[in-house]
């Protein structure tokens, strides 16, 4: 992912020079700064961070705050179609049901573990994070580095 984001970088240094490296600089930044906090609370791993910097690098700060709203929402659907195929649904349903009427009711939030009959899921967020960035460059309508 590294050297993603130094592609990114020299690409629109060369193509756009001095205001290319900014608009890259601030888009791997806006890209980090993003998904840090998830990070932060073990929500996703460190290579998914890095790899919204390297998309940023290549869209900008704008394109990459577009990336990854749409990831975000596809990793939720995703995240809900894993669930519902693993066999999971009612006891998911069931644990956040609890979590958020504990939440509405007493304005407190407390986690409920997943019972031992519920196996945890792993989220591959990355394929998430690629369809956000290839509907985000579709829906730009040209290749990233418009500045």
């Amino acid at each position: 992912t590294f050297p993603a984001m130094a592609v990114g970088m020299a690409w629109n240094l060369g193509s756009f020079g001095g205001a290319g490296l900014l608009f890259s600089v601030k888009g791997a930044g806006v890209g980090i700064a993003l998904l840090l906090i998830p990070y932060m609370m073990r929500a996703m791993g460190a290579g998914d961070v890095k790899l919204m910097g390297a998309v940023g690098a290549f869209l900008g700060a704008e394109g990459v705050f577009q990336a990854c709203i749409i990831s975000l929402i596809f990793g939720g659907i995703y995240a809900v179609i894993l669930v519902i195929i693993k066999g999971n649904f009612a006891l998911f349903l069931k644990r956040y049901w609890f979590m958020l009427r504990n939440l509405l009711m007493y304005r407190q939030f407390q986690y409920i573990q997943p019972s031992p009959g519920e196996f945890p899921l792993k989220l591959c967020f990355g394929l998430a994070i690629a369809v956000g960035t290839i509907f985000t460059i579709f829906r730009q309508g040209q290749f990233p580095g418009n500045i």
